[in-house]
């Protein structure tokens, strides 16, 4: 009767270790959908190296003025999935405590989507596109849009005009005015052996806001060769130039003597 009775005890021990390890290995085989019960759960593998989840193309624009509203398409392909979600972080969100976040998602089921945005504040801002399909997977894809005051971007140079004389050792200030224009470089243009216009290195970086530089005649000018340019009674260019390149102005010929 003693032996009957280690026996049994025996086996409901044995039998309990069992229902724990199984009921353990059940929470961990199923715990994304314990945790999560409106999740989709799969048998496939899913790795960091998945490629058949891919961003094809964006469409949209890159530049915008404060208020315009803009609207860019996604195309994605998955070879496992049709299930594709897709979302935009615009760039803009908390920005001051004004506009809360804005992570917009689209549950298209589709191979393309579509967003649109607008910013309230002048910037250059990086939107972060993001495609998810049902297993986990996301591939991810950032697209720049610069958001202006005015899409008219200008810049008019007010001198020198032409026909100035200007000395060696001399200071005159270059003055100009602009819209919607962030930095610019100043720069002396020149003529070389063959009459051709050339950029000397730029003079300056400078906030196009300023609106004016106070420039002192060197008595040795370089091209953007490097070479040393003898300016006595050679006609010259100041060449005003956007920084990202979109927008320049040029003035018309003056001369540099002694």
């Amino acid at each position: 009767m003693k032996n009957k009775g280690f026996l049994l005890t025996v086996t409901i021990v044995i039998v309990a270790i069992i229902l724990i390890i199984g009921g353990i290995a059940y929470y961990f085989a199923n715990k994304a959908a314990l945790l999560f019960p409106n999740s989709k759960t799969s048998s496939t593998p899913i790795t960091s190296s998945r490629t058949d989840l891919i961003i094809n193309s964006i469409s949209g624009p890159t530049t915008l003025v404060i208020g315009q509203t803009g609207t860019w398409t996604i195309n994605a392909s998955d070879s496992v999935s049709n299930d594709l979600s897709y979302g935009a972080i615009w760039g803009d969100e908390g920005k001051g405590g004004d506009y809360p976040p804005n992570y917009d998602v689209s549950l298209a089921n589709s191979k393309s989507s579509s967003f649109s945005h607008s910013y309230q504040d002048s910037f250059k801002y990086t939107i972060d596109f993001v495609v998810r399909d049902d297993k986990g997977n996301y591939a991810r894809i950032s697209f720049p849009v610069n958001i202006k005051t005015s899409l008219a971007s200008a810049i008019t140079i007010a001198s020198p005009l032409g026909g100035e004389v200007w000395h060696i050792g001399e200071t005159h200030d270059i003055t100009w005015s602009s819209t919607d224009v962030q930095n610019i470089y100043i720069y002396l243009v020149y003529f070389n052996s063959k009459g051709e216009e050339e950029e000397s290195d730029p003079i300056v970086t400078v906030p196009a806001s300023q609106g004016s530089y106070a420039w002192t005649i060197k008595n040795q000018i370089y091209s953007n060769a490097g070479q040393i340019l003898n300016p006595p009674d050679q006609n010259f260019k100041i060449l005003l130039n956007e920084v990202d390149g979109s927008t320049q102005a040029s003035s018309g010929l003056f001369s540099i003597t002694q």
